[in-house]
């Protein structure tokens, strides 16, 4: 089956709103890279303050949220949706790829 990537860039602090948000346009979930507390939870998690640099460099305000749409549904439709709501919330947002 072929997938259609939709990636929403929102500022951190919005980051639980609009994968709330996000959440309705799919069945089976979806993927946040969020960076604001990389150094913390490695350490926390890991016991180690060794983190790759490329990770170092993301930045820490802003989250990535991917949502990924099937063949059988409308890509366009999901987006249209995610952009009306996510601007009633007053969420700033970018597409990223779709």
């Amino acid at each position: 089956m072929n997938w259609t990537e939709i990636t929403i860039k929102v500022p951190q602090r919005d980051t639980d709103l609009a994968a709330a948000i996000a959440n309705m346009t799919v069945p089976y979930g979806i993927y946040i890279e969020d960076y604001s507390d990389l150094e913390e939870k490695a350490e926390e998690i890991a016991h180690i303050n060794l983190i790759d640099e490329s990770l170092l460099a993301k930045d820490r305000e802003i989250s990535l949220i991917h949502i990924y749409i099937a063949e059988t549904d409308n890509a366009m439709e999901a987006l249209e949706f995610l952009k009306e709501r996510l601007t009633a919330s007053k969420i700033w947002f970018e597409v990223e790829s779709i």
